[in-house]
């Protein structure tokens, strides 16, 4: 997803409401603007019937040389559905969560995991379905 596009999703938190809450009472936004906000997320294929339709998404940019960077930051999905992680390598943070270091094999003998390396496993896991499957769903 262009950078650009992942921030005015993934950074507001209006659009985090519609992502994790199935109405717009529950969101806490008006029904007009939560069901418009649901038809931009549909749109971008990362809602579909109503569930989110990701594991993860790595925002990239282009440049003018058509190179694609991807940029240190990933949203991540674990594998029930029930949490949605906001992982950014530029901002100074541990995760202390279980469940992800198991789903991501991340063995370490501390109780915090560097986002750093969470970023890394998730980049890791990515590929490996790249090259196991030869594409990326879009």
């Amino acid at each position: 997803m262009q950078f650009d596009v992942f921030k005015k999703i993934f950074y507001y938190e209006s659009f985090l409401k519609v992502i994790l809450n199935n109405d717009y009472m529950s969101a806490g936004v008006s029904k007009s603007y939560y069901y418009y906000l649901l038809r931009k997320l549909r749109n971008l294929n990362l809602i579909q019937d109503n569930k989110i339709n990701f594991r993860v998404v790595i925002p990239f940019k282009i440049s003018n040389d058509f190179l694609i960077k991807f940029e240190p930051v990933v949203v991540y999905v674990n594998k029930k559905n029930k949490t949605l992680y906001l992982i950014d390598h530029k901002k100074r943070c541990n995760i202390d969560d279980y469940e992800l270091a198991k789903e991501l094999n991340l063995k370490n003998g501390k109780k915090d995991i560097p986002c750093k390396r969470i970023i890394e496993e998730i980049f890791k896991y990515v590929m490996q379905n790249v090259n196991e499957k030869g594409v990326i769903y879009v």
